[in-house]
């Protein structure tokens, strides 16, 4: 059997080698070279989360990548401080999973959630579509502190 690559994602000299594993150790690993955490594949898109720089005691760089594999779409961002959610003012979205081929899913705690909706970020903030903020005060407003995670479906314009 052959093995034959279906993707390959190109990090240059932050590939961690075979070499690499034998000669360093696990903090050195961490320090010098790419940590892959997360990667899917959904329609046209690749989706990859990665430790880029990880210092302790608790310093790590994690960056993720959302990119087509047929246009010049390509996204890099902070984890930490996810996709700008300019559709409703909303909070940030952070990829978790996929649906199907043109959908991502995030979710955000209730508790969470309500928190945001009574910021000053969120209403400060000017979206796309005014209405689609007011269903999500409307949302936030009927949830309980401690109901589930609230799930975010995000399409992806084609």
């Amino acid at each position: 059997m052959i093995f034959k690559p279906h993707l390959v994602i190109e990090v240059g000299k932050k590939l961690i080698t075979p070499d690499a594993r034998s000669v360093y150790d696990g903090l050195d690993i961490e320090d010098k070279y790419i940590d892959p955490l997360n990667l899917f594949e959904f329609g046209d898109y690749v989706y990859y989360d990665f430790v880029y720089r990880f210092v302790l005691p608790n310093d790590e760089l994690i960056y993720s990548f959302n990119g087509s594999k047929k246009t010049n779409y390509q996204v890099l961002f902070i984890k930490s401080e996810g996709i700008i959610n300019d559709i409703d003012g909303g909070p940030n979205i952070l990829p978790r999973t996929i649906k199907d081929d043109n959908t991502v899913i995030a979710l955000i705690d209730a508790l969470q959630l309500k928190a945001y909706v009574s910021s000053e970020t969120f209403k400060n903030s000017m979206p796309r579509f005014p209405e689609k903020k007011r269903d999500l005060e409307k949302l936030a407003s009927g949830l309980k502190e401690t109901d589930n995670p609230v799930l975010i479906f995000v399409k992806i314009r084609k």
